[in-house]
């Protein structure tokens, strides 16, 4: 009988085991299943509310700079996306009206046509309508990286921008020309050479320099 007593409560302990086994491993299954799904759904929310909301904020669109009209100069096409990708996509992204000056076709490699298209087709993925950008074809600006161009030629063709676009934000490049490319440096030294002869337009503006 003792045995058969053992045997009894050995069995009905080993099964109480077992459910109680196979029952915290359900309960570990739904736990995590459910902390998944709670974190996925968050993690939802949290994008649906970033691109809705958080993208647009005032603060994140046009800060410090407010910037509206913003007039971008570059030396060729291709410098656009090389140089000012991000800031022109992000700029038209937030609203501001951006205008773009390209002083060259970047005939250097004869490859001129080629280039103007791809600079139509590269400022309507970045969001700049097409009427917004100017192209210039001048035998004073041929595109070669070891010409230093005319800067009262640039200096004239920014500042009729600056006044009939009536731009409240300028984006060039800075001394070096980010690669030292003697046409992006000659953009601006033609904006100091702006300064100094004080043709900057009197309204206030804001300068940011790549």
């Amino acid at each position: 009988m003792l045995s058969l007593s053992y045997l009894y409560n050995f069995e009905y302990l080993y099964s109480f085991y077992i459910k109680f086994l196979a029952d915290t491993v359900l309960y570990l299954q739904n736990f995590a299943l459910y902390i998944s799904l709670w974190v996925l759904g968050y993690l939802l929310v949290c994008c649906v509310v970033y691109r809705k909301y958080a993208r647009r904020l005032p603060t994140r669109t046009r800060g410090a700079l407010r910037a509206k009209r913003v007039l971008i100069v570059v030396a060729h096409p291709d410098d656009e996306c090389m140089f000012f990708g991000p800031t022109i996509f992000r700029l038209c992204e937030q609203g501001a009206d951006v205008y773009l000056l390209c002083l060259s076709s970047g005939n250097f490699e004869g490859k001129g046509k080629i280039r103007k298209q791809e600079l139509w087709r590269a400022c309507q993925e970045l969001g700049v309508p097409e009427q917004n950008v100017c192209l210039i074809t001048d035998t004073r600006l041929q595109d070669d990286p070891k010409l230093h161009w005319p800067v009262s030629v640039i200096a004239k063709l920014i500042q009729h921008d600056l006044e009939a676009l009536e731009i409240d934000t300028l984006v060039i490049f800075d001394r070096g020309g980010v690669s030292s490319h003697a046409n992006h440096s000659a953009i601006f030294y033609a904006v100091a050479y702006m300064f100094v002869e004080k043709l900057m337009p009197k309204s206030k503006s804001n300068y940011i320099f790549f």
